[in-house]
């Protein structure tokens, strides 16, 4: 359960509100709405939802991270010390990253992006 403020609570389940979670690719390698590779704060497995932050961090140093179907995260965050590559699903031209999405780079690590996407912020 996530309180909205003090005086509300919603009795939803914590992936219901979007939040800060952490790529485990765990399942398949694929960034979508549906696979739980991702950790929420409290160390669930969650599936990403729309205007998530998300942060690849050392789980996912030495990955190919696939991205199907159109996600709309609210930051993106790579803190890695090994290369990584962020690339899209080739099955459909559906496939991508857009919004108004802050991408962070940090750590030794190359980023490879080979995906298509509509980024309009980094740094």
């Amino acid at each position: 359960m996530r309180c909205l403020c003090s005086a509300i609570c919603m009795m939803m389940p914590a992936a219901a509100l979007s939040g800060h979670i952490v790529w485990t690719g765990s399942e398949t390698g694929i960034w979508d709405g549906v696979t739980t590779s991702w950790r929420d704060e409290h160390g669930n497995a969650v599936v990403f939802t729309n205007g998530d932050d998300v942060e690849f961090s050392g789980s996912a140093e030495g990955d190919t991270i696939e991205v199907s179907g159109n996600v709309q995260p609210q930051s993106i965050l790579f803190d890695v010390a090994q290369d990584v590559t962020l690339t899209t699903v080739s099955s459909s031209e559906n496939n991508f990253i857009s919004g108004n999405s802050l991408l962070t780079k940090r750590g030794a690590g190359t980023l490879h992006l080979a995906s298509k996407g509509t980024l309009n912020k980094s740094t």
